[in-house]
């Protein structure tokens, strides 16, 4: 039940819970600036108007925003030099000069192809994978998974784990996937 406090889903019966800019940057395992936290439900829920390409690619992905600012400045003539070069930061600091590749790397990773393919009309299977995706190119600074393996293949298990064992992700997780959380 704590893990669902955490996550925001379940109020306490008392108590408070906090997790601001603020205090979670005092906790030992963060070391860098603040992105955010990424949830990953058990099972995911997504638009069923939205295609997989909408979902993936959401407007409240700050990297696909800071993509969209890049591009708008690069044709704007009137753009000026030092609201460009916070751009240029900003595209450093997140890692969103390779974006479009690590898109592509994750999709293909997790085995999703057609991206105009309707939420609707995805198995379990497949809304938990677009949901990775999309959580895991926000890059939050803590990713809260909630039985990530259910649903997925050994070929994106076995992906996934390498995936976050590999980055410097803080990270909390329920699962029942002992030998997932062993490694």
């Amino acid at each position: 039940t704590s893990f669902y406090m955490v996550v925001g889903l379940v109020k306490p019966d008392n108590g408070n819970v906090f997790l601001d800019d603020e205090n979670i940057t005092k906790l030992p395992m963060y070391k860098r600036a603040q992105k955010g936290i990424g949830y990953l439900p058990q099972e995911p829920e997504l638009n069923p108007a939205h295609t997989i390409r909408q979902t993936i690619f959401s407007d409240d992905n700050p990297v696909v925003q800071l993509v969209k600012s890049y591009e708008a400045a690069i044709i704007d003539e009137n753009f000026s030099a030092d609201k460009m070069q916070t751009i240029l930061e900003a595209m450093e600091d997140k890692n969103a000069w390779d974006f479009e590749k690590k898109a592509e790397q994750i999709l293909a990773k997790l085995g999703i192809g057609n991206l105009d393919v309707s939420n609707s009309t995805l198995s379990g299977g497949q809304r938990k994978r677009v949901a990775l995706a999309q959580l895991l190119l926000k890059q939050p600074d803590l990713l809260i998974m909630d039985e990530p393996t259910n649903h997925l293949d050994l070929e994106a298990i076995e992906w996934s784990e390498n995936l976050l064992t590999a980055h410097n992700t803080s990270l909390i997780m329920v699962s029942h996937d002992r030998y997932f959380l062993d490694n």
